[in-house]
């Protein structure tokens, strides 16, 4: 064995004597470069940035990389060879790097499944979150599984807007919600049309529908459900918790029959206003109708701190309730105000008419205006009478301030060249009026919008009805914006159906169905602009 090593010594001597420099020194090794690899999920809604620029760093070398997130985004964490939350983050190179910046939207959120999520109802939750609802026949994306048709759907939110769950309700027919509210129990309360007399709306109802109140536990857990109406179609449409903890809700009916036994002789019909009242465990105290021989329709309500109720909507009688009220074409539909006293008691009726047109109330609201006035907000298509002086290509959209007697104090109309309608509207603690609605004009008032099938809008007012600014928020899709709602903090939350799945919507979708809408929530700060990472 000694004999063995002594003589492949000399050997090794000599590979390592000829693989040396000539010279006596020995070649210098090259340092070793790496690279940096990022990308962003979801695409398109931030940026990476890397300090210093360059492509190649060696090693050792201390680099800093920045996630910068899209207005509306905020930054969540980097995954791939590094997992940390840190923002920026600095890495000392030993090897090459994949890197990707993770987002969450801080603005906006979709929610449904596989079929159309069409949204009726916004509240603000008791715990600072946000809840919709609507009618949809999907049956994934939710807790329950629908049967077979279409059901109510209840999504909650947290106030960053994550979904804290999402639940169908509803039987073998098809049920329809329109209309949601937190109750001061802390739960909720959904209004709507049922058809079923199975599943959860196995209590009696009626031949052609009936008006619902759901009430829900903060969890989502049915507590009751009530039925109400009579035997022919009757819609409701928006509902109020009152003061004393009661429930009033109003909306349109056809029934004789039923909870309108007496309210109605035939000569009624086809429809009319109706306004309802229950205590907190739904039952019926009261019911009232209003109209006359034409079509009538309650649209919404609101309630002032003496107790007083508003109803409007719009009506084409020229009778009963409407008796002298206008002399145009009876087959137009005109807009009203109805103010009734804590028992549902007619005080009086105000009008807001355009004689050569259609007009129509959908937005509704008393809070706020401590000089006991109204703030109405609708659509319009008329130019003479109260819209006089206005200009109206298509359909307008129109804010209009009453006295508390009812007497028109002002009237604001904002349109482009397109079709431009008028929904929810709000005063703020700073007596700022904010409205929103849908447009698909590109000029006038909302030159800022695409003018390509609807985009949403958010406008803002004085408390005289001068302008302040006009937002606009724009995608490929049909957007339409129908809740309006401000947080405690000022903070406006905006909820209603989109079909994009780019713009303002981009990689927001949870819906399986990429081509039909789905129900969104939109969250503004108090400029209307889209919130920003701290």
């Amino acid at each position: 064995m000694r004999e063995y090593t002594f003589l492949i010594f000399p050997f090794l001597l000599l590979i390592f004597s000829c693989s040396s420099d000539p010279s006596g020194s020995e070649e210098e090794k090259e340092p070793d470069s790496y690279t940096i690899l990022t990308d962003i999920d979801p695409q398109g809604i931030g940026s990476i940035e890397i300090s210093p620029n360059q492509l190649t760093f060696e090693e050792g070398s201390s680099v800093e990389i920045t996630a910068i997130p899209n207005d509306g985004w905020s930054f969540v964490q980097w995954r791939g060879s590094v997992d940390d939350t840190i923002n920026p983050l600095t890495v000392m190179l030993t090897d090459n790097i994949d890197l990707t910046a993770s987002f969450n939207s801080l603005s906006f959120a979709t929610h449904g499944g596989e079929e159309a999520e069409l949204t009726e109802g916004l509240t603000v939750t008791s715990d600072g979150g946000y809840a919709v609802t609507g009618y949809t026949s999907s049956t994934t994306g939710f807790a329950a599984s629908n049967n077979l048709n279409t059901g109510v759907f209840v999504i909650k939110y947290t106030d960053n807007l994550e979904v804290e769950w999402a639940k169908i309700f509803g039987g073998s027919e098809n049920d329809i919600s329109r209309d949601i509210i937190a109750t001061q129990d802390g739960g909720l309360l959904v209004l709507g049309e049922a058809f079923s007399n199975d599943g959860d709306f196995s209590a009696s109802g009626f031949n052609k529908g009936s008006i619902f109140l759901m009430k829900l536990s903060s969890t989502g857990n049915i507590q009751w459900v009530k039925k109400y109406g009579g035997n022919e179609y009757d819609q409701p449409r928006k509902i109020i918790e009152d003061k004393d903890g009661n429930f009033v809700f109003t909306g349109t009916s056809h029934s004789v029959d039923g909870d309108f036994e007496g309210l109605y002789t035939e000569s009624q019909i086809p429809s009319d206003i109706f306004i309802m009242k229950t205590d907190p465990l739904g039952n019926l105290i009261w019911v009232k109708t209003y109209g006359g021989t034409s079509s009538d329709f309650g649209n919404a309500i609101s309630t002032n701190s003496q107790g007083d109720y508003f109803i409007t909507g719009k009506y084409s009688s020229n009778d009963q309730t409407f008796e002298g009220l206008f002399t145009g074409s009876n087959s137009a539909d005109h807009s009203f105000i109805i103010k009734t006293d804590n028992s549902g008691d007619f005080v009086w009726v105000a009008t807001l008419n355009g004689f050569d047109g259609s007009d129509n109330i959908e937005g509704l609201t008393t809070y706020g205006l401590s000089d006991g006035g109204v703030l109405i907000s609708g659509s319009t298509n008329s130019t003479k009478k109260d819209f006089t002086g206005f200009t109206v290509t298509n359909s307008a959209a129109f804010v209009a301030k009453f006295d508390g007697m009812g007497n028109l104090s002002w009237l604001k109309v904002f349109n482009g060249s397109g079709f431009d309608y008028g929904e929810s509207i709000i005063e703020t603690n700073d007596n700022e009026i904010l409205l929103t609605g849908r447009t698909n004009s590109k000029d006038g008032d909302f030159s800022s919008a695409s003018g390509e099938s609807y985009d949403i809008y958010l406008l803002s007012l004085s408390s005289s009805g001068v302008l302040n600014w006009i937002q606009t928020f724009s995608a490929e899709g049909v957007d339409e914006a129908y809740n309006l709602q401000v947080t405690s903090n000022g903070n406006i939350i905006i909820g209603g159906t989109t079909d994009s799945s780019e713009g303002i919507f981009t990689a927001t979708r949870t819906s399986v169905n990429e081509t039909g809408p789905t129900s969104f929530v939109l969250k503004l700060n108090s400029d209307g602009n889209l919130l920003k990472d701290d």
